[in-house]
């Protein structure tokens, strides 16, 4: 039987109860106000990522080898006078190495020329090899774009021609990318050397010294192409990558030829591939493992946690390096190159907006590690107008940036690991 101190009691206690949760109310609103911005912020992810043609997966890599960065540093082997002069090129536009030797092709003083050369680094020693008046060149080809090594010759695109030098002498490769086209970029593979072109944009073969032109796409190479930038043969068959320069359209996109015909296959969604409208180049295509990696560059309105770095199984596109994009590399618009050097992935940032010319080099745990050191990155901060790592070569041992961005800007950076008996 409750007598009336029980009651008493039993009353007091609830209405302590009572005033409790009228004071925590304030608290408990919070916390559900708290739950409810998180739930918004992932639905507004969700649909981020679903707008970006992304996934929250990522491709499986490669395990880390040991990092050839552990211990090294860079230094500029080209420019300033170490082979040409100050002031005299905008751009290193491409590096290969053979035999000991490496090759790059320049253009200056400005973005569109009129100068370009070719220079070789061989024993310690730069010569030009092209492009001046006292050589076997056409007189002062506005740029060289691209270089090439096939059966043991050096290929360069230059003056709406393709160019073979051998036995210390150019000569000009039979056919022609015709008068409102050039040749821009190579892959050396099973099927022979591959090239694309600028201006008509389109892919030919170079077979028994003649260039072929291959047949283009069924309606074309998408909207407001103008260039096939990059060129990659991978499990056997050719890969293209376009760009249109433009903000606006379809932007960049990835073409499979299969011997006979061009499939699209990134770009647009397709495939699981970048969504976002108007990329503007897919700047290089590499094989990495087992798969097709391509770098694009970036619109200025792309959220820091997108990538554009894409790896390709065949089937299916995947981003690389998802939600882990530093501030610097998503503040550098353009992947400028890429390149795999001691069984890591390393790419080129930078562009003509920012100062932030970086190397980068992906993790196995998909992040990015800056790799520039103060040697690559100081020398560019003094000149204005944005300077950028243009392009990456390695002769297996040593790794190489070449720079551009304004007149003078081409040199060359060469990065030498201390310790290379454990790569």
């Amino acid at each position: 039987m409750i007598t009336a101190g029980v009651l008493a009691g039993l009353l007091m206690l609830v209405g302590a109860a009572a005033v409790g949760m009228f004071w925590a109310l304030p608290k408990v609103r919070g916390l559900l106000r708290d739950v409810r911005e998180m739930r918004a912020a992932v639905e507004e992810m969700r649909s981020l990522v679903v707008h970006l043609g992304q996934t929250v997966r990522a491709p499986a890599l490669l395990p880390d080898p040991p990092s050839p960065f552990a211990a090294g540093d860079w230094e500029q082997i080209g420019g300033d006078g170490l082979g040409w002069q100050g002031d005299e090129f905008y751009k290193v536009r491409s590096t290969v190495c053979d035999g000991g030797q490496l090759y790059a092709s320049l253009t200056g003083p400005r973005q569109d020329g009129p100068q370009g050369e070719v220079w070789c680094l061989s024993e310690g020693n730069w010569r030009c090899i092209g492009g001046n008046d006292d050589r076997a060149w056409p007189a002062s080809p506005a740029f060289v774009d691209q270089l090439a090594m096939h059966q043991g010759a050096l290929y360069a695109g230059a003056s709406h021609g393709l160019w073979r030098w051998k036995d210390g002498a150019w000569m000009l490769v039979e056919g022609s990318a015709g008068a409102d086209a050039g040749v821009y970029a190579f892959a050396d593979g099973p099927e022979g050397l591959a090239l694309s072109f600028w201006g008509r944009p389109g892919v030919a073969l170079l077979r028994d010294g003649r260039m072929e032109r291959l047949p283009d796409p069924e309606g074309g190479w998408g909207e407001q192409a103008r260039t096939v930038y990059s060129l990659c043969y991978f499990r056997g068959q050719l890969y293209a990558a376009t760009g249109t320069g433009r903000l606006r359209g379809e932007g960049g996109m990835v073409f499979r030829y299969d011997g006979r015909t061009w499939e699209r296959i990134g770009g647009c969604g397709i495939r699981g591939s970048w969504s976002v409208p108007a990329v503007p180049f897919v700047l290089s295509l590499r094989v990495f493992g087992n798969r097709l990696i391509a770098t694009l560059s970036r619109p200025s309105d792309l959220p820091a946690a997108a990538s554009n770095v894409w790896a390709f199984d065949g089937e299916t596109w995947l981003p690389v390096g998802v939600g882990h994009t530093p501030a610097l590399m998503a503040n550098s618009l353009i992947m400028n190159d890429a390149i795999v050097y001691h069984g890591r992935l390393v790419v080129a940032t930078g562009d003509s907006s920012h100062r932030d010319a970086r190397v980068w080099s992906l993790e196995a745990s998909q992040r990015w590690q800056d790799i520039s050191g103060t040697a690559l990155a100081r020398p560019l901060d003094r000149y204005p107008g944005g300077t950028w790592i243009y392009c990456l070569a390695t002769d297996g041992i040593s790794l190489y940036a070449g720079t551009a961005g304004h007149q003078g800007a081409a040199r060359i950076f060469r990065f030498r690991p201390r310790v290379t008996e454990e790569l």
